[in-house]
């Protein structure tokens, strides 16, 4: 998530590479992962046309509500097959501070839809 985060900032719009999805000991995946353009919440509330995600919780709000999101997609190949249908993909919504929202999970025959109910940020401690 870290390179992830970094390669969004620095306007890249491809990333790609082997990741460990921790199902069982051999899931290492090809995946392939494409970054929109960044945006802010405050810029797509001005820009109707744009997709937005939904912010219907405060303390949701709160966390996330001014930060820069990019909309990435992430398609998961399955190793030695890089090519044709990914064996699943992911989408989602990644704001500038790490935090992730509206998140989909396509596995093809069917999809899972998530998104933040509830959210808590901490203050760091001076230490």
């Amino acid at each position: 998530m870290k390179a992830l985060l970094e390669a969004a900032r620095a306007g890249k719009r491809q990333l790609s590479g082997q990741v460990f999805d921790g199902t069982s000991d051999a899931d290492y995946y090809q995946v392939v992962t494409s970054i929109g353009a960044g945006t802010s919440n405050e810029a797509s509330r001005r820009n109707r046309s744009a997709a937005k995600p939904r912010m219907p919780i405060k303390s949701v709000e709160a966390v996330i509500g001014k930060a820069t999101w990019w909309p990435v997609q992430m398609s998961y190949f399955a190793p030695g097959k890089n090519e044709g249908l990914p064996e699943f993909e992911i989408a989602f919504h990644l704001y500038d501070n790490g935090v992730s929202n509206d998140l989909v999970i396509d596995y093809g025959a069917f999809a899972l839809f998530a998104s933040l109910q509830q959210i808590e940020s901490y203050t760091l401690p001076d230490c």
